[in-house]
């Protein structure tokens, strides 16, 4: 852990500000930095967010899911039933 606290407090782990930002570097930064404050956190408060961090991300995937599959299953229903409707005036063209 104390060699971890030394890394962070170096100069040379930080990016310089004349390199070209660009998306990559900068989720890399905020990473950095999320790292940084977990490790300056005591044991039991890294623990807690850690799993709170978690439960989120898990509970976010869960929603993600759920909306894709509500939206696939009435985009199947209006296609089918688009289908439908166009079968059943064909035979009453013919009739």
């Amino acid at each position: 852990m104390g060699t971890m606290r030394g890394l962070i407090q170096s100069k040379e782990v930080f990016a310089s500000q004349e390199q070209e930002k660009n998306t990559h570097e900068d989720y890399y930064m905020m990473e950095f930095h999320w790292h940084k404050y977990l490790l300056l956190l005591d044991e039991d408060k890294r623990e807690y967010v850690a799993r709170r961090y978690s439960y989120l991300l898990g509970t976010i995937h869960g929603l993600g899911a759920l909306l894709v599959s509500i939206s696939a299953s009435f985009i199947s229903v209006l296609v089918i039933s688009y289908n439908h409707t166009l079968s059943g005036l064909m035979i009453l063209k013919l009739v």
